[in-house]
C-alpha cells in the first residue's frame, strides 16, 4: 500500500519546494525553473502595465471629451508699484513739464481671463496715479490713467484667433495748470473723459509667449470725447483734440494695430512690459504723417525681493494734438509688489 501514498507525499514535497524556492532560488540562474518563471512573471507585469496605460489613456481621452464643452480657466493678476521717479521730456506740451524733480505714483494692473472650449474672454484693467514734485516745492498730479480693455477671441488656426475688442482710456481726476503769463492763475487743463477715448475693432490676433499678443484690427474706429466743455474756455482754445467748441464727441473709422505684452520675465530679475498702438483712419491710409502712434515700453530690474529699478519710455504722436513727437523717460526706483490669485 506504500505506493498509494508515494504520489501524495511527492505532491506535498513539490508544493513545499515551490513555497520556498521562488523567494530565493527562482532568481538563481543555476536553477532550471528560474528563467522560465522569471520570463513568465516579466511578461505578466509588462502586459499588466500596458493594459493599465492603455486603459488610463482611454479614460483620460473620454474624460476630456466629456468635459471639454464646459472647461474654463480664470486667472487674476494684481501688480502694485510705489515708485520715486526722475523724468526727462522731449517736445513737452508745456514748460511746467520740465520743472520736475521726482514723482511718486502707483500702478495697478489686473488681467482676468475666462477660457471656454470655443471662446476666450480677456479683461484688462490698468490704473495709475502719481504726483510730481517740482523745484518750487509744489505737488501736482500728472500720472492719471484708467485703461479698460475687453477682448473676445475665438479659435481659428494654431495661435491665430478672430478677435473683437473694445477699450476705453481716460483720466479720473481734474488736472489744473498755471498760465504761462502768470504764476497765480490756474486753469482747467483736462478732466474725466475730457479728453477720453473709446476704441473698438474686429480682426485677427496672434498669441505671443507669456500672454502677449499682436492684434490687427481690420474694421474698427476711435471715438474722442470731451465731456466738460468748459476746458475750451479755460484753455482759451476753439478746437482741442480734433473737436471744436460745442462738440462732445468725434468718431473716426479706420484700422488699428496693437501689441500688448504684460509684465514678462526675461530672466530671474529682469522684466519687460510693452503697450503699443498704431491707428489710421480710412481717409488717411495713404498719409502716414496723419497716423496716431502711442508706445509705452518699460524695463524693470528687481532686486532684494521688492526693490525695483527701471526705465519707462513713452512715445506719442497725435497730429490732432501736436505736429511734433512727444517722448518722456521715467527713471524708476521704488517698491514692486506682485500677487497672483
Amino acid at each position: 500500500m506504500l505506493y498509494r501514498y508515494c504520489p501524495y507525499e511527492l505532491f506535498i514535497v513539490v508544493v513545499g519546494l515551490f513555497a520556498t524556492i521562488p523567494v530565493s532560488a527562482l532568481s538563481n540562474p543555476h536553477c532550471f525553473a528560474a528563467p522560465v518563471f522569471k520570463n513568465i512573471s516579466d511578461s505578466i507585469i509588462r502586459n499588466a502595465v500596458l493594459h493599465w496605460k492603455t486603459h488610463s489613456s482611454l479614460e483620460t481621452q473620454e474624460s476630456e471629451k466629456t468635459k471639454s464643452w464646459r472647461e474654463f480657466e480664470n486667472n487674476f493678476r494684481l501688480d502694485f508699484f510705489l515708485t520715486l521717479n526722475g523724468t526727462s521730456f522731449h517736445n513737452p506740451s508745456s514748460a511746467e513739464q520740465q520743472q520736475n524733480l521726482f514723482m511718486a505714483y502707483y500702478q495697478v494692473s489686473i488681467n482676468n481671463r475666462l477660457k471656454l472650449s470655443w471662446m476666450e474672454c480677456q479683461l484688462y484693467i490698468w490704473n495709475e496715479f502719481g504726483y510730481r514734485y517740482t523745484a518750487k516745492n509744489k505737488a501736482e498730479h500728472v500720472q492719471d490713467l484708467l485703461h479698460l480693455k475687453m477682448d473676445l477671441l475665438s479659435k481659428t488656426v494654431k495661435e491665430i484667433q478672430w478677435i473683437a475688442t473694445i477699450q476705453s482710456k481716460t483720466q479720473l481726476h481734474a488736472n489744473y495748470q498755471m498760465r504761462n503769463n502768470t504764476a497765480t492763475e490756474r486753469f482747467l487743463h483736462s478732466a474725466y473723459y475730457s479728453p477720453g477715448y473709446i476704441l473698438f475693432n474686429t480682426g485677427i490676433s496672434k498669441r505671443w509667449p507669456k500672454q502677449g499678443k499682436l492684434e490687427l484690427g481690420l474694421v474698427g474706429g476711435e471715438i474722442t470725447r470731451i465731456r466738460r466743455q468748459e476746458i475750451f474756455t479755460e484753455r482759451q482754445e476753439t478746437e482741442l483734440y480734433g473737436l471744436k467748441e460745442g462738440e462732445q464727441q468725434r468718431m473716426e473709422y479706420g484700422m488699428n494695430i496693437q501689441f500688448q505684452q504684460p509684465l514678462r520675465p526675461l530672466s530671474k530679475q529682469f522684466y519687460w512690459e510693452n503697450q503699443s498702438r498704431l491707428f489710421s483712419s480710412h481717409k488717411n491710409l495713404s498719409k502716414p504723417e496723419n497716423y496716431k502712434l502711442n508706445i509705452q515700453n518699460s524695463f524693470y530690474f528687481l532686486t532684494l525681493k521688492y526693490i525695483r529699478l527701471g526705465l519707462k519710455t513713452e512715445v506719442v504722436y497725435d497730429p490732432m494734438i501736436s505736429t511734433k513727437v512727444f517722448m518722456s523717460n521715467l527713471f524708476l526706483f521704488g517698491f514692486h509688489l506682485y500677487n497672483k490669485l
